[in-house]
């Protein structure tokens, strides 16, 4: 094969780029035979992530915190749920808002949750504040309609207050049970007439006239 002629202003032969390989499909005409990268399609909506599973013992040491702080110290919720959160920064998204639900539930029903724990046999008054608040989070839970046994191994309770547990949902009343089991969407709610527009009514409703 003959050489190029050298490049007089440099005194160098020109550089010739190598093509890119080819190579002939059936039909006869050249295909390049660098692979083709296909580029990603972007469409409007993406696929959801699915939610990493909760680390429960972060989640419990967490909401006993923001808990602890509203009972024995008298913050507020907001304010102490902030504080606790704010210093947990390992916390996954998911796992804030479990603290947060698991906080506002048990705070809703604090009264229910500690006559149920007596009722069965807790003895709350003997137990240091700590396991106090541990059992009202899993006993909530519980009526909130979560599994007894699941709770209580997420927990770390010991068999004595497992058994505490399994006997709330025969003690709970069907009003404490969690609103989203008891409520039915097919049936609508009637308004209560309250005793002032009942009295109203009486007083604009005519009167009947007495027979000649």
């Amino acid at each position: 094969m003959p050489r190029p002629p050298p490049d007089r202003r440099r005194g160098r032969h020109p550089v010739r780029r190598a093509s890119p390989p080819t190579s002939r499909n059936p039909s006869g005409s050249r295909v390049s035979a660098q692979p083709q990268v296909s580029q990603p399609k972007v469409s409007g909506t993406f696929e959801a992530r699915p939610e990493r599973p909760l680390r429960e013992d972060l989640v419990t040491q967490a909401a006993l915190e923001a808990y602890g702080a509203v009972r024995h110290e008298g913050r507020l919720a907001d304010r102490a749920l902030d504080h606790v959160l704010r210093t947990k920064r390992h916390l996954y998204s998911n796992e804030r808002r479990a603290v947060a639900e698991r906080v506002y539930a048990l705070l809703r029903r604090q009264r229910t949750v500690d006559a149920l724990l007596d009722r069965t046999g807790a003895h709350l008054d003997q137990r240091p504040p700590t396991q106090q608040d541990l059992l009202r989070l899993a006993a909530s839970q519980v009526l909130h309609g979560e599994s007894a046994e699941r709770v209580a191994r997420a927990s770390g309770l010991r068999p004595d207050e497992s058994r505490i547990l399994e006997g709330l949902p025969a003690a709970a009343p069907p009003s404490a049970a969690s609103p989203a089991r008891n409520a039915s969407p097919s049936t609508p709610r009637c308004p209560t007439s309250s005793p002032r527009a009942s009295s109203a009514s009486s007083e604009t409703a005519p009167r009947p006239r007495p027979p000649p």
